[in-house]
Formats: C-alpha cells, sequence, structure tokens
C-alpha cells in the first residue's frame, strides 16, 4: 500500500471518526469498496437516496474527502474506480 492511498485512509478515518486496521486497509481497491466499510462501520449513516448505496448525505461527505485527498474533482470520482489504476495513486 503506498504513502498516497496511506494518506486517504487515515484522511477518511479522520473524517468518519474511525480506526481502520492495515489488513483492513489492504483490501480497499476500488472508491466503492473503501466507502463501503466507512458505511459499515460509522454510526452517521443516513439512508442512501433513490435506493442507491452510492448516494446521500454520506456518500457525498465521503467524496468530499476523497476528492481532497486525491486531488480530483468530486463529478470526476465513481464507485467502480481503482485508486491505483484509475487515479493513478500509490
Amino acid at each position: 500500500m503506498g504513502l498516497d492511498i496511506v494518506e486517504l485512509v487515515m484522511d477518511v478515518e479522520r473524517e468518519f471518526g474511525l480506526q481502520i486496521p492495515n489488513a483492513e486497509a489492504k483490501r480497499f481497491r476500488t472508491v466503492g469498496l473503501l466507502f463501503d466499510y466507512v458505511r459499515a462501520n460509522t454510526t452517521q449513516v443516513g439512508p442512501p437516496a433513490r435506493g442507491d448505496p452510492y448516494a446521500g448525505p454520506l456518500w457525498d461527505r465521503y467524496l468530499r474527502v476523497v476528492s481532497r485527498s486525491v486531488g480530483v474533482p468530486r463529478a470526476e470520482l465513481r464507485p467502480e474506480q481503482e485508486f491505483v489504476r484509475d487515479l493513478r495513486l500509490d
């Protein structure tokens, strides 16, 4: 796991009050997998918008953190994007 991804995970931990074990963090290949972990491990969950798990206030907040951390506009982030291959994180 490269430094960019470590920093992203730390930013997500700070924002959502989580402590993500390194073994877990290593499996987050995509934007969506990391969000799934956040959603499953935070009490700050509201209902997803339109029944879409990748919509709603928690998703929007998560995208703000990821966008700021990786330097990609929120509108360009998608759940299926891989951090290394698509977003060029190391």
